[in-house]
């Protein structure tokens, strides 16, 4: 009796085996429908040729790197020479004035605005470059998501036309043990590749978005350099018509220099006391009156004017360029001419004081005068605003905290700028029972 092998026989396997191989593939099949909703941030190119592509953009990327890491040497070194400049400015501080120390000075105060205006300009080209960095490597992320998805429809179609047999039809369509092994073996393979290619797309995409992110970062940065070099600009430009100024006002002349320095020692001294006298007065006279002023005592002063240019003077620096007439009482915040200056805090006009121009007994022009403001608030605060060109309030007048009161001005030569300016800004002072103090200390951080 001849006996046969009993692995040459068909075996039943179980109907939950193919059940659960079955469900597999239905799971990753969703999730994989789940991974191609459309993202509307990205704009995807498929390309046949992904390779070749992918490898010039990293050529391209690499040289852009290249390209960045100069400009970063270059930085550097512009950043040292400015270093440079501001040490040779400390230097010059207590010297005695005179035109020489003035003007060698104003020199080192152009060559370094100079310096900071090249920085600038170097800094924005490298911006440029980030950015163009950054735009190539979202590219190539979307290209890599077109190209990992292709790979994933294709996976899945495979799953898809393996999945058409049932589990009934496999266990019948495989009468081995080994052959139904196989095919389950291949389901699975097919599975974990979809698992993979569906992982790399999702890390691909939040890798895009970092980039995106990065890329508006970029832009922002930017777009504040470019600011920064436009105020440069701007300061080398007064910078140098002050130094124009100074050598006409003085003819060169040593004694006509300090003639000058007397003559504005004497005006700003009579500016400062016209200012704490009437100060003085506009208190007493709303006591007089019964008007009580604690209702107006600020909290906490509001800035006047948009600092987002930032500050030029800080109160009592030691870098101020006008120390040797007087010490800076203020914080000189930068802003294009005209910008508009709003009060601090509710309080009583003291001074509105508009002259716009100094003339001789013929009426011609001398100099520019100094327009400013004085406003009076309760707990014996008051502030001032220089540099007007415009004067939009009267002495006597109730203001409110945010209320117009002025144009800014500053810009050398022109009317209401005085003939202590470098560049157009407000003068911004607060004082306490009539003595200057750090403004900084009032205004919100």
């Amino acid at each position: 009796m001849k006996t046969k092998s009993i692995f040459r026989q068909p075996i039943r396997l179980p109907q939950s085996l193919a059940v659960a191989a079955f469900a597999l593939a239905m799971g990753l099949f969703a999730m994989w429908a789940a991974a191609q909703s459309p993202d509307q941030s990205t704009n995807i190119n498929s390309d046949s040729n992904s390779n070749t592509n992918a490898s010039a953009d990293t050529i391209e990327i690499d040289t852009l790197n290249q390209q960045i890491e100069e400009k970063r040497k270059a930085i550097d070194e512009l950043k040292r020479q400015t270093a440079i400049y501001e040490r040779q400015l400390e230097q010059q501080q207590d010297q005695q004035a005179s035109l020489e120390s003035e003007l060698f000075e104003l020199n080192d105060s152009i060559k370094e605005t100079g310096t900071k205006l090249e920085l600038n300009t170097v800094e924005i080209e490298s911006l440029q470059l980030q950015i163009q960095r950054v735009q190539r490597d979202i590219v190539a992320r979307e290209k890599e998501i077109a190209a990992q998805q292709d790979e994933l429809g294709t996976l899945l179609r495979r799953l898809y036309e393996t999945d058409q047999v049932s589990h009934l039809e496999l266990v019948v369509q495989e009468q081995t043990f080994s052959g139904f092994f196989a095919r389950v073996q291949t389901l699975h393979a097919l599975s974990e590749s979809v698992r993979v290619a569906l992982d790399r797309v999702v890390t691909v995409k939040k890798e895009l978005e970092t980039a995106k992110d990065d890329l508006d970062a970029n832009r922002a940065d930017l777009d504040a350099k470019r600011q920064e070099l436009e105020t440069a600009r701007s300061l080398l430009g007064q910078q140098e018509l002050y130094k124009t100024n100074l050598l006409e006002a003085t003819k060169s002349s040593e004694q006509k220099y300090q003639e000058l320095l007397s003559e504005l020692r004497q005006q700003s001294a009579a500016v400062d006391t016209e200012i704490t006298t009437l100060i003085d007065q506009v208190n007493q006279r709303l006591k007089d009156r019964g008007e009580d002023l604690s209702s107006l005592r600020p909290e906490q002063l509001a800035w006047p004017i948009d600092s987002s240019l930032g500050i030029s003077a800080y109160f009592h620096d030691p870098t101020y360029p006008f120390r040797k007439v007087f010490e800076h009482p203020a914080i000189d915040i930068r802003a294009p001419h005209g910008t508009t200056v709003t009060a601090s805090a509710d309080g009583v006009v003291a001074i509105a004081r508009k002259l716009d121009w100094i003339r001789d007994s013929k009426g011609n022009i001398l100099w520019p005068a100094y327009n400013f403001i004085t406003i009076v608030h309760g707990g014996n605060i008051s502030t001032v605003y220089g540099h007007l060109s415009q004067v939009n309030v009267l002495e006597g007048q109730t203001v409110k905290r945010g209320q117009v009161i002025a144009s800014s001005g500053g810009t050398p030569g022109t009317a209401g700028a005085g003939r202590l300016t470098t560049g157009p800004h407000l003068h911004f002072e607060v004082r306490l029972n009539g003595i200057p103090v750090n403004p900084l200390n009032y205004l919100p951080q």
